[in-house]
C-alpha cells in the first residue's frame, strides 16, 4: 500500500473555477466509488464486484429509472416519455 496522488490533469486547466470544477467531481466519483465498495488495493475484490455489478437485467435497471424519476418529482410527461422510450428500445 503506498499513497498516490490522483489528479487526472487538473492542473492542466488554466482557469481557477474550471479547475475547482474538475477537483469536485473527481472527488465526487472517487466518493461514489468508495461507497460503492471500490478498493484501490484489492484488485481482485474489484473484478468480483464489477461482476456483480454488470449482472443487472435491464428490465430491472428500467424500473429502477422509472422509480427514480416518480420519487424525484418529475412531471407525468417526462415519466411518460422516458417510459414510451424505454419500451421501444429492444431487451
Amino acid at each position: 500500500m503506498t499513497r498516490s496522488r490522483v489528479t487526472r490533469d487538473i492542473n492542466r486547466i488554466k482557469y481557477p473555477d474550471e479547475k475547482e470544477e474538475a477537483a469536485q467531481l473527481l472527488c465526487d466519483i472517487y466518493k461514489e466509488l468508495l461507497e460503492g465498495g471500490w478498493n484501490p488495493f484489492d484488485e481482485t475484490r474489484n473484478e468480483k464486484l464489477r461482476k456483480s455489478t454488470i449482472n443487472i437485467l435491464v428490465q430491472t435497471v428500467v424500473k429502477l429509472s422509472l422509480q427514480h424519476h416518480k420519487t424525484k418529482g418529475s412531471r407525468l410527461k417526462t415519466i411518460q416519455s422516458y417510459d414510451s422510450r424505454y419500451s421501444a428500445q429492444p431487451r
